[in-house]
């Protein structure tokens, strides 16, 4: 008797929960998004504004990084998200094997230091 074979969907985004130990608590304050359009890795990245008061929303967080990573050509990252995006660099080398991650570089715009794209 032979198996049905049955064909999976591959997940064609991946997406990530920044989290930080906040007095003995663990809070998510951003989210990384990654996707492949023309063979290529477009990844976006939300963190909350902590200093204004705000609190993570990680629906709002989720529809903002998708929207830097498909809408924008260079998008940016706030430096706080650095180590977690360089680690989210190399997870997504691994699960979108066959496209190729465009270089992100540190770039100082005014007085705010980013991440983007070159």
């Amino acid at each position: 008797m032979k198996a049905n074979k049955t064909k999976t969907k591959v997940q064609k985004e991946l997406i990530q929960y920044v989290r930080v130990n906040r007095e003995h608590r663990i809070q998510k304050i951003g989210v990384l998004y990654a996707t492949v359009v023309n063979k290529r890795i477009k990844i976006g990245a939300a963190k909350v504004n902590e200093k204004a008061g705000d609190t993570f929303d990680a629906v709002r967080g989720l529809e903002i990084a998708k929207g830097k990573a498909l809408l924008s050509e260079h998008p940016h990252f706030a430096l706080s998200l650095k180590k977690h995006f360089r680690r989210f660099e190399d997870r997504c080398k691994r699960y979108f094997k066959g496209a190729k991650l465009t270089p992100v570089k540190v770039e100082k715009i005014g007085k705010t230091i980013h991440l983007c794209y070159t």
